[in-house]
């Protein structure tokens, strides 16, 4: 966040001058009437199993990742810093793989501590229903999404 505040003030291009922020735009803009629409006029069949304020309140998740693409454009501004940048990613990924592989094949469950208590992870045991491995993460969805996310970052460095 605190890079976002400060590459806003380092940009070259207006927000509007970037042809490239057009697509988040109009994705905003899609986002946010799906949710007014949602919420002012459309029946809510599902009463009792969805309330329509979630999806205006999800839109704080969204919305800010428009401001964001613009805002740290000038950190990834070359190819050496986006080089980095996705060695950064990569090397990120080596805690999630240690603590998958320790759960998955040593049974190991948390917390398990480092720097003296100042971070800890919360290994839960691998279920038989919902199944997977969560390594440093406390969701099997969320370990997944981050190594998929590191997937095309992985290749690329690797070509």
């Amino acid at each position: 966040m605190l890079a976002s505040i400060i590459g806003s003030f380092f940009q070259n291009k207006p927000f509007l001058k970037d042809k490239w922020n057009y697509p988040f735009l109009i994705f905003g803009l899609i986002i946010s009437l799906s949710s007014l629409f949602h919420k002012f006029l459309f029946i809510n069949k599902f009463d009792g199993n969805w309330d329509p304020n979630l999806s205006i309140i999800g839109l704080a998740n969204w919305l800010p990742f428009i401001w964001i693409f613009w805002a740290l454009q000038p950190f990834i501004n070359s190819k050496s810093k986006r080089r980095s940048f996705s060695l950064i990613l990569i090397a990120s990924t080596l805690p999630v793989i240690i603590t998958g592989f320790g759960q998955y094949f040593f049974n190991w469950t948390g917390p398990l501590q480092t720097l003296n208590g100042s971070i800890t992870w919360f290994l839960y045991p691998i279920d038989e229903k919902p199944g997977g491995l969560s390594g440093l993460f406390n969701n099997t969805n969320y370990a997944g999404s981050w190594l998929i996310f590191n997937w095309p970052f992985s290749i690329a460095l690797l070509l």
